[in-house]
């Protein structure tokens, strides 16, 4: 397979993607543990949720690097061995890592019941199927369930997309599917409701799909027609339906970034740029977890701006000291079993 050039714009994408998770999980815990005086700031613009805005960032971004990778030459087979190896041995260790600390204030290695239930962990699906089901979920978030879907359905998705009428066909049906869920809730039952549901997160997927191949077409649109496009659903409540919203703002978002590849960073922010890409992953699994570990200690207080502000750093600092560590422990655990065994003379 030929290397192709870097897409710069979707890591910086992916940057901001996991920065509007975090900021909503953060700010999730004032209302879970009764702090005042933060008041929500980085929860919510007036249209979307900060974190929902992340995660069909995060879907974009997958769409479109996929299938910038594997529009030539394509095995399935390397394809899911890549992607098992990539998302589930990380997501191994850092629950293993949390779920020894809940251990250690719990007493007890089966505080949430059966064994069996680890199972949903070993497939990456157990915070996906938590809502209905007791699980031992504690890193990786719901959506990494519905990524490990859309991956498994991955093969199908670029058939399709290689073939222009298929594609055109496949948009048309997609495009009508993400409205029914908009407006039709109880329609998309395979999936948690509404933001969460694996219908909308495909169609925000296959629109990074179409967007990857056409970057030089959208490059030229004017700066005024993007701000005039997005703006509005940034500083007001447009009374849409939510995952409307969150896919004009995203669109909105993923264009501009697009605009921006070819800008140059000073060396300082280029090496703090490069640790967050080498470990957003870890970054990603590990943050809820450690933003808990920090805010527990605050419950039932009252905090100002100023310290609220103060704490997510604090909170940013210590997932990107255990994000790290973590990450360098995955790669000797995973250079060690997949270390070449010498042949025999």
């Amino acid at each position: 397979m030929n290397k192709k050039k870097k897409m710069v714009y979707l890591d910086v994408i992916r940057i901001l993607s996991v920065g509007m998770i975090i900021c909503c999980h953060f700010s999730c815990t004032f209302q879970q543990f009764h702090i005042g005086g933060f008041n929500n700031y980085l929860l919510r613009f007036p249209s979307t949720d900060t974190g929902v805005l992340g995660v069909a960032l995060f879907f974009m971004i997958s769409g479109s690097g996929l299938i910038y990778r594997y529009t030539g030459e394509f095995n399935m087979a390397t394809f899911y061995r890549k992607r098992f190896l990539s998302l589930l041995p990380p997501l191994w260790l850092c629950w293993l890592f949390f779920y020894l600390i809940e251990v250690y204030k719990r007493g007890n290695f089966l505080y949430n019941g059966s064994p069996l239930r680890f199972f949903w962990t070993l497939i990456g699906m157990d915070y996906y199927v938590g809502g209905g089901v007791p699980t031992y979920a504690l890193v990786g978030e719901w959506f990494t369930g519905a990524i490990l879907c859309i991956y498994i359905l991955f093969p199908l998705l670029r058939l399709l997309y290689l073939n222009r009428a298929a594609r055109l066909t496949t948009t048309a049906v997609l495009f009508g599917i993400f409205l029914r869920c908009l407006f039709y809730s109880n329609f998309s039952s395979f999936a948690p409701p509404g933001n969460q549901s694996l219908f909308v997160h495909i169609f925000y997927f296959w629109t990074g799909m179409l967007l990857i191949e056409s970057r030089d077409k959208w490059r030229n649109i004017p700066w005024v027609i993007l701000i005039a496009a997005g703006v509005p659903f940034l500083v007001l409540s447009i009374p849409w339906p939510t995952s409307l919203t969150t896919y004009i703002i995203a669109l909105v978002i993923y264009l501009a970034a697009g605009k921006l590849e070819t800008l140059r960073l000073p060396d300082r922010i280029e090496k703090a740029y490069a640790f967050i890409i080498a470990n957003s992953y870890f970054i990603y699994l590990v943050h809820h977890q450690t933003i808990y570990l920090i805010m527990t200690r605050f419950e039932n207080r009252y905090l100002p701006v100023w310290k609220g502000c103060l704490l997510l750093l604090a909170c940013i600092l210590l997932m990107c000291l255990i994000a790290a560590a973590l990450s360098r422990c995955h790669k000797k655990i995973m250079s060690f079993i997949l270390k070449p065994k010498p042949e025999r003379q």
